[in-house]
């Protein structure tokens, strides 16, 4: 998702990776951007907020959650 070059303030992700997707972070506004992503595995994910200040990043887990699996390039693995 997302125009290719816009730059966000937030992003919420709907579905669970086993790492936070870099197209979404190089797409959040340098200036305070958020993205809220599920991040883990299939069966344990911890809900986390990474915070985009200039090229630094803040990465916050908060609590364990279970989301449905992101597919794709991005995504979990087939049969993690």
């Amino acid at each position: 998702g997302g125009q290719a070059g816009a730059r966000y303030r937030s992003f919420l992700v709907t579905a669970a990776g086993a790492w936070v997707p870099g197209p979404r972070v190089r797409q959040l506004d340098p200036a305070g951007g958020r993205l809220v992503v599920p991040v883990g595995d299939r069966s344990h994910q911890f809900l986390t907020i990474v915070t985009r200040n200039g090229d630094e990043l803040q990465r916050t887990e908060l609590d364990p959650v279970v989301f449905v699996p992101l597919i794709g390039r991005h995504g979990l693995p087939e049969g993690d």
